[in-house]
């Protein structure tokens, strides 16, 4: 991400090529870190989604779209009726670790993309947690921050698992 976004990168070249006269070292823009911040989060994450969300496909029998097919059903009522119901676990799951890891903000992911033109706005309860414990020595508060993040992330955990338990017919995906 460093380097797509450095001033002779490859954001810098597509935009060129499309016509922008541009080298600007985008990492150095303040305003800019939360949307390069999302895109590597995404772009990181989205290898081991395809890898559950395929297998999941993978595991639907064939003969519900055949049937299907037959009935005159079109493709998107195909997703819409049997792709999507038959993964409702695997969604629920995602759904559950995604809210309670809303806190957990890829700390490694922050330090390598923070700089000192960004920190203000790069600064992020885990980065602040390191800078306090580690770097100041703060270990106690550092600690507590670190406890307090914790528990809202395993109640955020629970209420999350309640609500998929009430929306799949009183069934738990954990």
């Amino acid at each position: 991400m460093i380097t797509w976004f450095s001033s002779t990168g490859m954001i810098n070249q597509l935009l060129s090529f499309i016509g922008f006269q541009t080298q600007q070292n985008h990492m150095l823009d303040a305003d800019k870190y939360w949307w390069i911040a999302a895109l590597s989060d995404v772009w990181k994450s989205a290898g081991w989604g395809t890898i559950l969300y395929l297998a999941t496909m993978a595991k639907i029998d064939p003969t519900y779209y055949e049937a299907a097919k037959m009935d005159g059903a079109s493709r998107m009522r195909q997703i819409w009726s049997i792709t999507i119901p038959m993964m409702k676990n695997i969604i629920s799951l995602n759904l559950i670790l995604s809210v309670s890891a809303l806190f957990n903000s890829n700390l490694d992911q922050t330090l390598v993309l923070m700089n000192s033109q960004n920190q203000p706005k790069s600064e992020v309860i885990n980065s602040y947690v390191y800078r306090v414990g580690l770097m100041q020595g703060d270990f106690s508060y550092a600690t507590a921050v670190g406890l307090g993040i914790a528990i809202i992330s395993v109640a955020l955990l629970i209420i999350t698992n309640l609500i998929t338990k009430k929306m799949n017919d009183n069934q738990s995906v954990l």
